[in-house]
């Protein structure tokens, strides 16, 4: 039944393309969907064992699937800004604050919220403002409280709108799929279904946890984190009242010890959340393609979640596969061949001159529309890189492992993980031997480790890093960040 859906899903997109010979629409209609908190070795399409994804999988049975995509950043604010602007967290300046730049305004933002988050910088056009001067109507619809319309990382669409749950965003996006308008549509959609909370969901093997699940006779150590409203699930970046931290930093500070057989029930309920998402995107899908068949989908994510892998929990604090590692399909019928695997690797932010180019406008230089086509083997010239920055909140409550911002740099199979301000920290990873980056082989070969440390830094001075910028976070939309977990990083002013 499952392959059945994945075929009918695929064909109704085949069928869906131009007619050979013809012209596809000069200004496609264009769907952007991020699935918050997805990793990519969780989507059945790349090798996972479980079918989490069916109608993802159908989508890339139609499109195009890259195999090695790294997110920018291992949290949804910096990654967003640099799917909007197609630049790289020190460029674009949506990140947290304390990676240098004006001190006063990290320390009056750090002050007033709790959490030393900077701006978006103001200069730099988005994705949105690309497409609504080539004449679409642009439309954004997101679950996510980081993507509220207040904090302007939706710049430049005509329409944004945050909902509470993806059930509210799915009947919205049908709505705006059906509304009578000349103009081509760019609807971009965040849904937040795979993110903590995890949940029981449609996934059978989430089932059969009542122990673990119930109060009454969970282990002491997961009471504190069960959902107390809604499906039964855990959610461990919850601050429990009377509790100054979370379980995520519980764990990662050494002091709470979680059994592998409950980080097992654990992974269950996240994959049972990941095959609730899927859900959303299959109703999405359906409600697009019946209205704007001859189109370009994207579907992808802007973090992965770690389950105990480099002894961490959740997201945000790292750049280890298992929280940059994320899935790229593109569906574009008369545009992309289907069933095409890319196996080279590319940046998420890629995807912003990608889209640009496939609806026909100049997408510049890292695009990755002839990749996608086959008429290229090559991907954007450069080191794959990412950033995560140092967290006040991190350090005081995690500890001194925390205390340094933590920096990407990948050439060819070889993975560096560096610090701009701790000249003494670096780990080496051969990605062909240990894709999981969990030897370190810095010490087994100090010069390759300078050499790409002095690259990154010699790439990061010719780049330049803009200037820490305060973000006001108002307080309704402070709290219900601090609701998703947020707390150890946002507190009410």
């Amino acid at each position: 039944m499952q392959r059945l859906v994945r075929i009918v899903f695929a064909s109704f997109f085949l069928a869906c393309a131009p007619e050979p010979g013809a012209e596809a629409p000069a200004r496609p209609d264009v769907l952007l969907v991020v699935i918050d908190t997805l990793r990519a070795d969780r989507v059945s399409a790349y090798g996972y064992a479980r079918p989490t994804t069916p109608q993802l999988d159908a989508l890339a049975l139609g499109g195009v699937l890259f195999e090695d995509v790294t997110a920018p950043a291992p949290w949804t604010w910096p990654s967003h800004a640099s799917l909007f602007t197609g630049e790289p967290p020190w460029v674009h300046g949506a990140r947290l604050a304390s990676s240098g730049g004006d001190d006063a305004v990290s320390s009056e933002t750090a002050d007033r919220f709790g959490m030393p988050a900077s701006r978006m910088r103001d200069d730099l056009p988005t994705l949105a403002e690309r497409f609504s001067e080539a004449g679409y109507r642009s439309v954004a619809l997101v679950a996510n409280d980081w993507l509220d319309p207040q904090l302007g990382l939706l710049r430049g669409f005509e329409h944004a709108a945050l909902f509470e749950n993806d059930g509210a965003l799915i009947e919205a996006a049908a709505r705006e799929m059906a509304k009578p308008d000349d103009r081509p549509l760019f609807l971009f959609l965040n849904a937040m279904t795979a993110h903590s909370p995890f949940c029981e969901g449609p996934g059978p093997w989430a089932l059969g946890d009542d122990a673990f699940l119930d109060p009454a006779r969970a282990p002491d150590w997961v009471r504190p984190y069960l959902t107390e409203e809604g499906p039964r699930g855990v959610h461990l970046a919850k601050q429990p009242p009377g509790e100054e931290t979370s379980a995520e930093l519980r764990f990662a500070a050494g002091e709470l010890a979680i059994a592998p057989e409950d980080l097992a029930r654990i992974e269950r309920l996240y994959d049972a959340s990941v095959r609730g998402a899927d859900f959303v995107l299959s109703r999405v899908v359906e409600a697009w393609a019946a209205k704007r068949p001859a189109s370009v989908v994207a579907v992808t994510s802007d973090h992965g979640e770690a389950f105990g892998e480099h002894e961490l929990l959740g997201h945000a604090a790292s750049v280890y596969p298992e929280v940059l590692a994320v899935p790229l399909v593109i569906v574009a019928p008369g545009r992309l061949p289907a069933g095409r695997r890319v196996a080279e690797p590319v940046e998420l932010r890629d995807l912003h001159p990608t889209l640009l180019a496939l609806a026909g406008l100049d997408g510049g230089a890292r695009s990755l529309a002839a990749l996608a086509a086959g008429g290229s083997d090559e991907a954007p010239e450069g080191p794959i890189r990412a950033a995560s920055e140092r967290n006040p909140a991190y350090v005081r409550l995690a500890g001194p492992r925390f205390d340094r911002d933590f920096r990407l740099h990948r050439d060819g199979d070889h993975a560096l993980v560096w610090s701009k301000h701790d000249p003494g920290f670096r780990e080496l990873y051969d990605l062909a031997a240990d894709p999981a980056m969990s030897a370190d082989l810095a010490a087994e070969a100090p010069d390759r480790a300078d050499r790409m440390v002095a690259e990154a830094r010699e790439r990061l001075a010719r780049e330049g890093e803009a200037p820490d910028r305060a973000l006001a976070i108002p307080e309704d939309v402070a709290a219900q960040l601090r609701s998703l977990g947020y707390a150890d990083r946002v507190a009410a002013p």
